[in-house]
């Protein structure tokens, strides 16, 4: 997504920043010494961030952290009012998700009943005719 903009910042304040193109990601921030940074994500106009955007990140011999972001189009509603609204809809996906699951296990269930009348109904016609 073009047009994101990452900014980090160490105790003394701002010491880089990254603005994504679309194309050239993922960036890494090169020769930063070890300690701990604030990076801030700003989405382009229009978008909401999905994910946090603000967060502490603490850099350690060895360690290479790796921050995922998420946005998505807010339909002109602020930021706030867009992560909120993402995750009613979040929500509700997992409502249905979850409507989904119950269906298919009643389906199951229902198709697990109908087996056993039918061979029910098969032993019930096999034992009337042994009868006759």
């Amino acid at each position: 997504m073009a047009g994101v903009i990452f900014t980090l910042a160490d105790a003394s304040g701002p010491t880089d920043s990254y603005t994504t193109d679309g194309t050239s990601e993922p960036h890494c921030f090169q020769d930063l010494k070890l300690g701990s940074y604030q990076l801030t994500i700003k989405p382009p106009a229009n978008y909401g961030s999905t994910t946090p955007d603000a967060m502490t990140v603490s850099l350690s011999a060895g360690v290479k952290p790796n921050i995922v972001y998420g946005a998505r189009r807010s339909s002109g509603l602020a930021p706030a009012t867009a992560r909120a609204a993402s995750s009613s809809a979040e929500g509700a996906a997992t409502g249905a998700a979850s409507g989904n699951v119950l269906r298919t296990i009643l389906i199951v269930a229902s198709a697990a009943v109908i087996i056993a009348l039918v061979g029910v109904g098969g032993a019930l016609l096999r034992a009337r005719r042994k009868l006759r």
